[in-house]
This record gives structure tokens, sequence and C-alpha cells, in this order.
């Protein structure tokens, strides 16, 4: 497969097993020209390929095509119209191979080869890639027909042998026992899984995205509880105790996943709030300004928002006139620790991936937000709106360095100059 995409795609997957992105980190620009590798070796009837061969142009295809699905929903490419264009042609190519007749009723939902070999038209290696790539599109927000992946998991089931006890490469074979191996039975595991049948059982995508957003709102429930306590009773200072907490946790999920994505979430996760509309504005944009809304009535037009803000002002002289800052501080990071369990969510949504490593940045861009609409990191001053309209200039920035082609390495440069020259105007 030499100069094929296909290894190319196999390495980029490699470097984001282990958390690395495109553009980003020590490895970003090898990863950039490993993409736009595969973006160019696309065919015109969308094979991604760079020559038509027997076999390896149905492997280098699959892992092409499911590489660059991945990386769509997991990052925001710079080339986002041609990156999108070749998934979708992509998915044609695949959709296209898949309604070719077969000779055998057996093999009936499965991929092979672009000519007939041997005694099969399907296997389980060409299938297994086609169906990850489907499926992988699918949660990136693109239209496929399901009946492709749904027929395709019937044929892997047909390959499953009982005797055996793992999968095998096809169906019609002179010689089924060699075809079997733990390499197979791995294959079939996989693309099995990222199928995320629920044909059998349809109520349990609903019952699993019910129990992982009740255990989100509870991790983060509970981070924000240990904060709040280290906080009032330990007399840790905020930021040191938000940053220890936040380093344990991390090492949590880095050793709880390994450093590997967690794939197989319920589809319903990102059709919903990932990629879902409601009168035709994105769900995740709707989340953000309701409660944008339910904060600022919270801070401004009850007794909790004056008591938290006189709590950040001045601790003493709030408690002297009978607030009970130590509740009120607790009340706040549990409230923070919700939001930020929400965030997470929305971000796993669009991703549909469980990424341990997704979102390093985002502390510091919190930060640099808050700091430029007039928020006292001592606490006690700050209003909503005005760091609704930070957090938007912030976003302005990026987006304008984006379209002027600037690397992600001089983009977090940029933001935390704008945060040292927001905290010398504050400071003078």
């Amino acid at each position: 497969m030499r100069d094929e995409p296909g290894v190319t795609g196999l390495c980029i997957m490699a470097f984001l097993s282990r958390g690395h992105l495109p553009g980003e980190g020590p490895f970003g620009e090898t990863m950039k020209r490993g993409v736009d590798f595969i973006l160019g070796s696309q065919m015109e009837d969308g094979l991604l390929a760079r020559q038509r061969h027997l076999y390896h142009g149905a492997y280098s295809h699959g892992i092409g095509a499911l590489v660059l699905s991945e990386l769509y929903g997991i990052s925001k490419p710079e080339n986002d119209l041609q990156h999108r264009r070749v998934i979708e042609r992509a998915i044609d190519f695949s959709s296209k191979r898949y309604s070719q007749p077969k000779a055998m009723p057996d093999d009936e939902g499965g991929w092979r080869y672009f000519r007939r070999h041997g005694m099969s038209d399907s296997d389980l290696s060409v299938t297994s890639w086609n169906v990850m790539f489907l499926r992988s599109a699918k949660n990136a927000g693109f239209e496929i027909n399901v009946r492709l992946i749904d027929e395709a998991v019937l044929y892997m089931q047909r390959l499953y042998d009982r005797n055996l006890r793992t999968f095998r490469y096809e169906i019609h074979s002179e010689t089924p026992e060699l075809n079997c191996s733990r390499g197979m039975a791995g294959a079939g595991v996989l693309s099995m899984a990222m199928a995320a049948v629920y044909a059998a059982f349809p109520e349990t995508q609903f019952l699993a995205l019910a129990a992982g957003l009740a255990m989100g709102a509870l991790i983060g429930a509970g981070a924000g509880l240990v904060n709040g306590f280290g906080v009032s009773f330990l007399r840790i200072p905020p930021f040191m105790m938000t940053l220890g907490m936040g380093s344990v946790l991390f090492g949590i999920t880095l050793f709880i996943s390994g450093g590997m994505p967690i794939y197989g979430l319920p589809p319903v996760l990102g059709e919903w709030f990932g990629f879902g509309r409601f009168l035709g504005f994105p769900i995740p944009a709707i989340v953000a300004l309701a409660l944008v809304v339910v904060i600022y009535v919270l801070l401004e037009w009850t007794r909790f928002g004056r008591q938290l803000y006189a709590a950040g002002g001045n601790p003493r002289a709030a408690a002297l006139s009978g607030v009970r800052t130590g509740r009120v501080t607790i009340f706040a990071f549990v409230l923070a620790g919700l939001l930020s369990a929400l965030s997470g969510l929305l971000l796993t949504a669009r991703l549909g991936t469980g990424e341990a490593n997704i979102g390093t940045n985002l502390p510091l861009e919190s930060i640099a937000a808050c700091v430029i609409s007039g928020v006292a990191l001592a606490g006690g001053q700050g209003r909503t709106f005005a760091v609704l309209l930070g957090t938007l200039l912030i976003m302005l920035v990026q987006n304008g360095l984006n379209l002027m082609q600037v690397g992600a390495y001089a983009q977090t440069m940029a933001t935390g100059g704008i945060l040292i020259f927001a905290m010398a105007i504050a400071r003078h």
C-alpha cells in the first residue's frame, strides 16, 4: 500500500489515540500534512485511493474516509468545505459499492474488493472499515442511509462462528478454519461496537443517555462540592483549589480511558445535543443563550445573587451582615461544576467521542474572557452580559486568526497576550 492514504490514515489514527490533533501540539504539522495527503487522494468517483488497485484501493478508501470523518467530528478543519465535500463523495462511493449485486445471498450487506476474488463477494475486513466509516460520518452529522449499517451488521453476525467462537474472514471459503484469528475477532467486535446496534432494545440508547447525563451532572456537582469545601473550610485560595481539582479529575479520566478515545456513544446524543436544531436554531446555541438568561436573573434579581456578590467582595463584612458565606460559596462552586458538566456534554455530543485531552485550552480562554469583561479575579465584581461580550470577543479573535490561517501555537500566544494586556489595564 505504498503511497496510499490507508497507511497514512492508520498513522493519523495512532496520533489521535494519544490525544494529538492536526495543527496542534508537537505533531500537529505532521498530522496536517497527512490529512491534506488523504484529501488530495480522492478520485473523481469518490474513491479515496491513489490507484484503483484490486485489493489496496478498497482498504485505503475505508481507512482514509474513517479518519476524515473522525477528524471532522473532533475538530474544526481549516478547509471545512473541502473536508465535508470529500466525505460526502466518499459516502456516495461506499453506497454505490454496497449496492452492487452479490452472487451469494449470504454476502448481502457486506463490502468486498473492486473485482470478485475467490468464492465470496463480501468479507469482514473491507466491511468493517466501511461500516465504521459510515457510523462515524453519521455521528459527525452527515446523511447516511441507516439500512447500509443495519444490513452490514447482520452480515457480520453471519460471519460469527459459534463453534470457533470468533469471526470468519468470509462466509464462503474452502478452508473457513484458516480464516479465523484473534485479529478477525477484534475487527468484528470493533466494527459491531462502532455500529451501535440498538435494534433489539430500542430503549437502550435512551437509557444509556439518561444514565450518562445523570452521572456527568453528579460528577460535576461533586467536584464543585469538593472545591467549595476546600475554599470555605480549608481556606485554600480558589484559584489553587480549582487548579488542583482540575488536575485530579484530568488524571482520573486518563487513568480510566488509558488515554484512548471512548467510542460507542448513543447516536441520539450527537443528533440532539451536537447537531440538533430547534426552529432552525442549533440546540447548543439555544442552551448557551438560555443559561446566560438564567445566570443573569440569578445574579441580578435574587437574594442569592446579592449574597454572592457580597461574599466575593468582602467575606468578613458579609458574614457580619448575616450572610452565611460558607454555604453561599459552596453553592456557587456546585453550580459552576454543573455548568462545566453541561459544557462537557455539549462538547462530547459535538465530537461523538469521549476525549480526555479535548478542551485543555478552555480554562485560559475562559479566564481571558472574564478579565476582558471586567470580572475581578479576587471576587465581588462582574456582570453576566459583560462576560458574554468578552467571550464573543475571544471567539472573534480566534475566528479571525483561523481565517488568516494562523497556526494553533500562535493562537495560544495571542490568547495569552490578550489576557496579559487586559490584566495590565485592569491594574492601572
